[in-house]
Order: structure tokens, then C-alpha cells, then sequence
């Protein structure tokens, strides 16, 4: 095999105790950590990887590697103190700690603060006392900021019952990562291994870092910081947060095995928005392109619009259930007073389609938003269902939609997805459709007009925010795009051209 020169640096680099690995997209850095750890056969290596689909694909990778232990983190976690939580393991809703509040007359509310409590506090990494009476009380406001109608009070004194009762009571069920932050606070001993190495060091939350940290094991963390897009789940940006940590080395992957040059420029207009360091260089190898094409979206919403509106084979990357048409389908249930259909426990919480709509106003919950918008267009006729598809409403559409789709990509006309959903896989061609963040530079620009409205901000909190927010815009754009790797269709206003990039970069110094 034939390697790069930064591929040896990292196969052959000596260190003490951390490792920093940025890898852009497609440097191959799976390969990299494959003859990493065939240059060290006398040590013993854990594996880390973020989901279980992964671990899968890397115990493939690694399997004539007899040092080598494939795992994610909460595999390790559930198989120390599994049997504690194996019958109450359930994917907690608002609704199921709303039980705690009866006598308030907003307690589905107080439900859902306290489960961003509750999610807040198992993907950091303090213990309990020190979150409930030290960081809790000072940081509430920012956590639930923008929410209203609460006393904080009440629910820093009723989060520390339903922490007691998720650990000594049978009545409320726990989520995964319960039982992931159970095994942090027992400051696990996984010292038995050489080396760790975590993959997708830019997606791990404070819990998993902290583990892994407390090792006196070398540590690896290879990543992409621009391929950050889970925040929403409490993901940390391991190479910042490590910036200031000492005996460390960083090395970069900037060579890409899988994109044309026509796609690494595109991208690397983003990483230069987004102040990178260095960009995606070309590797000038030859490339099969083939006729199968992917379609990338920014949300679920696009995406159902899209396949009402056209009759093709159409390949649901990853299954069709995993695009919320069941979220179509309990918002059609509940504008009907259907209640008894509804299968999701927090649309259960409205008594009518009014009371949700106010709610993804008042909270800007996106998702739902767009999903009720895209329902009133179906009802109102709005929207260009395919006159093929006679159909009475649209519990009927949904089950031709999913009796439609292809099982197979090969034979599909198209395949869609979402960016989120596209991370950590690649196609010859891709689609990038119209519902991604606008970064020409035009009077109507989104990203000019924000960029705009940020620097004419004086609170330099505030200019961060926002700036934050933007930045997780690009990332996704950054990560969609370089799902290619030899032909890219890409609208216009999804390009940065030079002239607005100069304007960016010139004001974001000043910042």
C-alpha cells in the first residue's frame, strides 16, 4: 500500500500521551489506524468507535489484528453495570417525567426541562452534587434560555427526586446514556490497553472525553473539527477542548482519496470561512463514475416534499421509517382528533393541532415546524401530489410512499437523504437540493445578511452566538458536499465565490 507522507508521520510517531489526529473527509483515516496499529503487534489497543454501525464496519477493518478490541464506548459501559438497567432501558420523553409535576397546570412543560436537564447532566462530565448545587443553579438560564413559563427553583429541587429515582426506583425508565455516566462516576480502570483510540473525536460529549482522559494509557483522537454537526446531542469539539492540554501532539490527514478536485474546491471556500488551518488537498487518482445518484437535504421535511410531489425508485439511505413520516402521520392524527393513532408519546401531549402549532413557534422547534407546514400544504392542496397516487388522506400516501421505495440502490432512479444522515458515508455523484443555507453573494444572501448583522453587533457574546450557530451551517454544508467523490450538482447559492469570502474573511478578524 502506498501511503502518504502524513500517514507515516502518524504510523510512526512516538508520544507520551495524546495524540490529535484532524482528518478532513476522505484521507482515509480508518486505513491510517489500521497500519497504526499493525506497527505496534506487542501492544494491546481499544478501538473506540461513536455508534454501533461503525464498530461494525471497523471489526471488518481490524479483524486480522489480534491486538486490536473494537468497541464503543457504551458496549464497555453496558456490559460493566448492565444488568441494573437491562428491562427499564427506554428512550425517555418529555411526557414520562411530566409525572413529577400534577399539580402544576403546565407540567407537560416542566417535562420537557427537565429532560434537557437530565440530558445535560449525563453528557457532561461532573458529578451530581457538584452539577445540582454548583453548576445547575448558575447555568439554567442559558440551558432552557428562550423558554418560558418555569421556576427554576422547582426544578433544580425535583431533578434531584427524579435522579434518585432513575438510580434506586423500578418506576421510571433510563435511557442509554444512564448507564454511560454511572460508569464515568465509578472512574472505570481501562488501563490494561496501550493505546486508545477514538474515532470521531469531534462528536464525543464530556462524559466519554472524561473517561477516556482519566486513563494513564496513550491516547488517540482522530477526527474532523469541521464535521461537527451533532451538537444538538451535546457533542464537544474534542480538538479545542484539548488545545491547552499538555504532552500532546497534533497531526493532520489533508489528503483526500475521495474527491475530485471539483469538490475539494467547493469545500475548501467552507474550511476557510470556518478558519482552518489547512485544506483538502487533491490526490489526482482515477475515479469510476458511475450512473447511481444521491440527493442530499438539509431536513426531513424537504424530503418527503420531494418524494410526494415525484413518482421515482427512489433508495431511503439508511430505510425509510428513519425520515419521520411517522411524525407526518401522528400530526394528520391529531388535526383529526385521531388520538388513539398517534404512537408518539410527546405529540400525545396537545389536545389539538392549534395548541402544536403555537408550541413550534414559541419554541422554534424547526423539525415540526416544517413538518406542519409541509401537512397544511397536503390539505390545503398546496402541494403537487403526483396524480398517479390516488390516494383518500394521508395515512394511505405514507403507506404507498413506503411500499414505493426501492431496497435497492443499484436499481433505484435516486437515493435521499439527509447531510446528518450521509456523515460517514460517500457516493460517486451527489445532488446538493434547495434547502441548505444560501453563501452567495447576492442582496438576499442569508449568509452575507448574517455575517452583516453579526459584526454591526456590539455584545461580543452575542456576535459569538450567532457566529456559532452560522459556523454549524457551513459544517453541515462542508460535510454534505464532500460525501462525493467525482461529480457534484450544486446550486449557485451554495458555492462561496471569492468576492464574499474576501468579505468574510476580512471582518471576522475584527471580530
Amino acid at each position: 500500500m502506498n501511503l502518504t507522507y502524513e500517514q507515516n508521520e502518524i504510523i510512526n510517531c512516538n508520544f507520551d500521551n495524546i495524540l490529535l489526529i484532524n482528518a478532513f473527509a476522505g484521507t482515509w483515516k480508518t486505513t491510517t489506524l489500521v497500519e497504526f496499529c499493525k506497527a505496534r503487534p506487542n501492544d494491546k489497543i481499544l478501538y473506540l468507535c461513536y455508534n454501533r454501525w461503525l464498530k461494525e464496519e471497523a471489526i471488518e477493518k481490524f479483524k486480522d489484528l489480534n491486538n486490536v478490541k473494537v468497541s464503543t464506548i457504551h458496549s464497555i459501559a453496558y456490559n460493566s453495570i448492565w444488568f441494573n438497567f437491562k428491562q427499564r432501558l427506554w428512550n425517555l420523553r418529555p411526557y414520562d417525567l411530566s409525572i413529577y409535576y400534577q399539580n402544576s397546570a403546565i407540567k407537560y412543560y416542566y417535562g420537557f426541562y427537565s429532560l434537557l436537564i437530565l440530558h445535560d447532566f449525563l453528557n457532561s462530565s461532573d458529578n451530581f452534587n457538584y452539577y445540582i448545587n454548583e453548576y445547575l443553579p448558575k447555568n439554567i438560564d442559558n440551558l432552557l434560555k428562550g423558554y418560558p413559563n418555569r421556576n427554576n427553583n422547582l426544578l433544580i429541587n425535583w431533578f434531584k427526586k427524579i435522579w434518585n429515582d432513575i438510580l434506586n426506583s423500578e418506576s421510571i425508565k433510563v435511557e442509554h446514556d444512564v448507564y454511560l455516566k454511572l460508569f464515568q462516576l465509578n472512574n472505570p480502570d481501562l488501563n490494561i490497553y496501550d493505546y486508545i483510540l477514538v474515532d470521531e473525536a469531534q462528536d464525543v460529549n464530556l462524559c466519554m472525553l472524561d473517561i477516556v482522559l482519566k486513563q494513564k494509557t496513550k491516547k488517540v483522537f482522530i477526527g474532523d473539527s469541521f464535521q461537527q454537526i451533532y451538537q444538538w446531542r451535546w457533542s464537544k469539539n474534542t480538538f479545542k477542548l484539548l488545545e491547552s492540554e499538555k504532552d500532546k501532539i497534533n497531526l493532520s490527514l489533508t489528503w483526500s482519496f475521495r474527491c475530485a478536485k471539483n469538490i475539494t474546491d467547493i469545500a475548501n471556500n467552507y474550511l476557510k470561512v470556518l478558519w482552518a488551518d489547512t485544506v483538502i488537498e487533491w490526490l489526482n487518482k482515477k475515479r469510476t463514475n458511475l450512473d447511481n445518484v444521491t440527493i442530499i437535504w438539509r431536513t426531513n421535511a424537504s424530503i418527503m416534499r420531494y418524494t410526494i410531489e415525484n413518482k421515482w425508485s427512489i433508495y431511503y439511505v439508511w430505510w425509510f421509517d428513519s425520515y419521520s413520516y411517522w411524525l407526518l402521520l401522528d400530526i394528520n392524527y391529531l388535526y383529526y382528533n385521531e388520538i388513539n393513532k398517534i404512537s408518539n408519546s410527546f405529540i400525545k401531549l396537545f389536545t389539538n393541532h392549534n395548541e402544536l402549532v403555537k408550541y413550534s413557534t414559541e419554541w422554534s422547534d424547526i423539525e415540526i415546524k416544517n413538518i406542519i407546514k409541509l401537512f397544511e400544504d397536503i390539505i390545503s392542496w398546496k402541494i403537487n401530489i403526483n396524480t398517479y397516487r390516488w390516494v383518500d388522506d394521508i395515512e394511505q400516501l405514507v403507506k404507498l410512499l413506503k411500499k414505493e421505495a426501492s431496497i435497492d440502490y443499484l436499481y433505484s432512479d435516486y437515493a435521499i437523504t439527509t447531510a446528518h444522515k450521509s456523515k460517514w458515508l460517500e457516493w460517486q455523484n451527489i445532488v446538493l437540493l434547495d434547502d441548505f443555507i444560501n453563501v452567495s453573494f447576492m442582496d438576499t444572501n442569508d449568509l452575507f445578511l448574517c455575517f452583516k448583522f453579526i459584526f454591526n453587533k456590539n455584545d461580543v457574546k452575542i456576535k459569538l452566538n450567532y457566529l456559532e450557530e452560522l459556523y454549524q451551517e457551513l459544517n453541515i454544508l462542508y460535510v454534505a458536499s464532500t460525501r462525493a467523490k467525482q461529480k457534484i450538482i450544486i446550486n449557485d447559492k451554495y458555492i462561496l465565490n471569492q468576492q464574499c469570502l474576501n468579505y468574510i474573511l476580512e471582518n471576522i478578524i475584527t471580530l
